[in-house]
């Protein structure tokens, strides 16, 4: 299970999330989830630092998202919601069992701009 509050690269994200789902399938992957991928920088690569945390509140008066405590400390922003990068996952490794890391930050950012899966 990927911890809040912790510092990862990239990659070790996306090993975790393939490891799930090979050990137990899209349920098991799904299972760990309310959380969102945070980072200082929008363009991410499998290099790059990055946090796991809660999902952002919404003000109920401005509709504003209120970002948690620590991303706002540590000056971070929200680069992918987990049922964006679950998904795209899953797709790829029915696709390409033994997909790299590179294909799927690939299939990532494909979904990303396309909003459909990338044919690996």
């Amino acid at each position: 299970m990927l911890e809040k509050e912790k510092e990862y690269k990239f990659y070790e994200i996306i090993n975790e999330l393939r490891k799930k789902y090979m050990q137990g399938g899209a349920k098991m992957l799904y299972k760990d989830n309310n959380w969102c991928l945070y980072s200082r920088h929008e363009d991410i690569e499998l290099s790059s630092k990055c946090y796991i945390d809660e999902y952002p509140d919404i003000d109920d008066t401005s509709f504003e998202e209120i970002l948690p405590k620590f991303v706002e400390e540590k000056g971070l922003q929200i680069i992918y919601r987990d049922e964006l990068l679950q998904d795209v996952i899953v797709s790829a490794l029915n696709r390409k069992e033994n997909a790299s890391n590179q294909e799927l930050l690939e299939a990532i950012y494909y979904y990303d701009d396309n909003d459909t899966f990338l044919e690996l």
